[in-house]
């Protein structure tokens, strides 16, 4: 019996503490362009967090 091939949709919705995002961000497993602000909160924290990686990286 061969497992079932599972397809992934092509986005989801998920809620995580602002500071994991921030986390990924900063540590470049997530990118800017590859999110979507759905509020505020959200907003706020990925630009923090992109600005807060590009000092680091230009370090």
């Amino acid at each position: 019996m061969s497992p079932k091939k599972y397809m992934l949709p092509d986005t989801v919705k998920i809620e995580l503490p602002s500071s994991l995002l921030a986390e990924l961000i900063c540590n470049g497993l997530i990118f800017g362009h590859d999110c979507k602000c759905l509020d505020e909160n959200a907003k706020q924290v990925l630009w923090q967090s992109l600005l807060l990686s590009s000092t680091h990286r230009s370090r």
